[in-house]
């Protein structure tokens, strides 16, 4: 069960732990890195000085979605966001006010994104969110809702976080996986080792889910986003990879640590996924 890296250690499941809409699927343990620190008690800021990205399309007309991009935007008004559309027109958001800024695509990297798929258009517009500006920044998908106390947990879950390259989920689904189960505010995440039933064998089930996430500046002066954009154009598997699991592998490579908002600050309101895409659109 052990990684090969010798960074890695087995450790007892936690009791009940499963997967909800899969009742034969149980964690039978964890992968966890032993030089994980501990999480500290520092002084949590009074306001989250960062960027606040969403990476947006007309989810209509690509998918089987219905747009949602106003009750994203919500939250944010009073905020200064940047938004990333992957379509010419953004009829479809409405007014957006004067606090949003609209970065399109040039003509011509829109006639390049034109000639891929749109999951592939997904993971580039994605990249460019994650090499926009130069402060920390919270990128948005435009499917989920942050909570009304968002802000102040945020800055109280980074005051926990010991670590200097990190990335932050500030919305998760992995609350089945925390192995001492959810606590307030913040855990680190290990990955969970999953057991289908008998006959099957057990596989560790690597972290996955980019809905609303915190990088900060350090992760992305690091090229995270130049390194998976690199990916995307010289390596044929990636175009076929979702780029979440573009960001947990780069995260391993560079050993970067994910944290879990636990429960999470945010909520996802997408009908269903934006990779369903209807066929023929």
């Amino acid at each position: 069960m052990l990684t090969a890296d010798g960074r890695t250690v087995f450790i007892p499941p936690r009791e009940g732990a499963y997967i909800p809409g899969f009742p034969d699927c149980r964690v039978v343990g964890y992968v966890d890195p032993t030089r994980n620190a501990p999480l500290v008690n520092g002084d949590s800021k009074t306001d989250l000085d960062c960027n606040i990205i969403v990476t947006t399309v007309d989810r209509a007309a690509v998918s089987k979605s219905e747009n949602t991009i106003r009750d994203c935007l919500k939250p944010v008004r009073d905020k200064a966001v940047h938004l990333m559309p992957d379509c010419e027109s953004i009829d479809y958001i409405g007014d957006i006010g004067d606090s949003i800024q609209v970065h399109r695509w040039t003509p011509l990297q829109m006639f390049r994104q034109s000639r891929v798929t749109k999951p592939v258009r997904a993971a580039f517009n994605y990249c460019r969110c994650l090499m926009f500006g130069d402060r920390d920044s919270l990128v948005l998908e435009d499917d989920v809702v942050l909570d009304d106390d968002w802000e102040s947990r945020v800055l109280r879950a980074l005051s926990k976080i010991p670590d200097k390259l990190f990335v932050l989920a500030v919305h998760q689904n992995w609350d089945w996986a925390i192995k001492g189960g959810p606590t307030d505010e913040v855990e680190r995440f290990v990955s969970p080792i999953l057991w289908h039933g008998e006959g099957t064998e057990a596989f560790v089930c690597h972290w996955a889910g980019t809905n609303a996430m915190f990088y900060p500046r350090s992760v992305l002066d690091a090229g995270i986003g130049r390194c998976i954009l690199n990916e995307l154009n010289t390596n044929p598997l990636a175009m076929t990879t979702a780029y979440d699991m573009l960001v947990s592998r780069w995260c391993y490579v560079a050993n970067v640590p994910i944290y879990l908002m636990t429960p999470s600050a945010a909520r996802n309101i997408g009908t269903v996924t934006s990779i369903e895409w209807n066929k023929g659109a």
